[in-house]
């Protein structure tokens, strides 16, 4: 269906022939509304956009709030603890895991752990050093895939 175009509508679209007043004033009321209806549109655009703003910054604040008390409690916590990606890289880990393996966060996140562990045994053959990790994958044993714990037990370095 083809649309009329808004002069001939109005009988104001053949440029030779004079259009009334009438026509002119219903082109201008017709105008002005499009303008009052478009600023509405802007109003409640941008009122959205507001709220939606306030909501958004409230709740990044909720949730910044939330990440510091639980990063405060699990870097109290007495157990070393970390926390890995299904790949083995490491995401987290508290002070005391850091104490138990020698690392900081710092040089461990993104880093596939238990290979950063072996090649440091391998490299060290201190037996202390072992001592704690078989203590630390003990602890962290939900956290890896099946059967790499029962490997390092089998052995002989429980």
């Amino acid at each position: 269906m083809a649309t009329m175009h808004p002069l001939k509508k109005l009988g104001i679209a053949d440029s030779s022939v004079s259009p009334a007043p009438e026509s002119w004033q219903e082109l201008l009321r017709r105008v002005s509304q499009w303008y009052t209806d478009a600023d509405q549109e802007r109003y409640l655009l941008e009122r959205s956009l507001n709220i939606s703003s306030r909501e958004m910054q409230e709740l990044s604040g909720s949730l910044r709030s939330e990440r510091d008390r639980l990063s405060a409690i699990l870097s109290s916590l007495g157990d070393g603890l970390c926390a890995l990606d299904p790949e083995g890289r490491l995401l987290f880990i508290n002070p005391k895991g850091e104490q138990l393996l020698g690392w900081r966060e710092e040089e461990l996140v993104g880093r596939v752990l238990l290979a950063m562990v072996a090649v440091m045994v391998i490299a060290l053959g201190f037996r202390g050093f072992l001592g704690r990790i078989a203590i630390f994958l003990d602890k962290i044993q939900g956290a890896l895939p099946a059967g790499v714990c029962n490997h390092h037990r089998l052995q002989g370095h429980h």
